[in-house]
C-alpha cells in the first residue's frame, strides 16, 4: 500500500497476530497510507510525526472488528521496519546524543569521585 512518501514493508496487511510475547513500545499504525498521530489523534503522511504504540495497543487499534475481522485498511509495523530517511536520521541523532550523554555522565561521576577524595583529604588535615 504505497503512499506519496513512504512504502511500508508490509503489503497493507497486518503482520503476524500478537503472539503473547512481551508488550513493547515502538509500533506505528498505518491506515490506507497514512500514519496515526500520537494518541490516535489524526493522521500524517510522515512516519517521523507518527505516534508510537505498544504492540498491545497497535493490535487493539488495527483489529477493530476482532482478531479475524476486517481491518479497515489498517496494519501496524515496528519502527525498525519503517523505511523513512527522516526517521532513520532522527533515530541516528538520538543514538549520538545518548552516547554523548553517557560519556558526560561518566566524566561527571569521575570528577565527583575526585572531589569527594579531596574532601576526605581536607577533612583529615583539619
Amino acid at each position: 500500500m504505497p503512499t506519496k512518501t513512504h512504502i511500508p514493508l508490509h503489503d497493507g496487511h497486518a503482520p503476524a497476530d500478537y503472539d503473547g510475547g512481551p508488550v513493547e513500545g515502538g509500533y506505528l499504525i498505518n491506515k490506507r497510507g497514512l500514519w496515526y498521530r500520537p494518541n490516535s489523534q489524526g493522521y500524517t503522511s510522515a512516519a517521523i510525526e507518527a505516534g508510537h504504540y505498544t504492540k498491545e495497543e497497535a493490535l487493539a487499534i488495527t483489529h477493530p472488528n476482532g482478531i479475524d475481522g476486517p481491518r479497515d485498511g489498517m496494519f501496524y509495523v515496528h519502527i525498525d521496519e519503517v523505511k523513512c530517511p527522516h526517521l532513520a536520521a532522527h533515530r541516528a541523532r538520538i543514538t549520538e546524543l545518548e552516547v554523548a550523554l553517557a560519556e558526560m555522565t561518566r566524566l561527571r561521576d569521575g570528577w565527583k569521585a575526585k572531589a569527594e577524595g579531596y574532601d576526605t583529604i581536607r577533612n583529615a588535615l583539619r
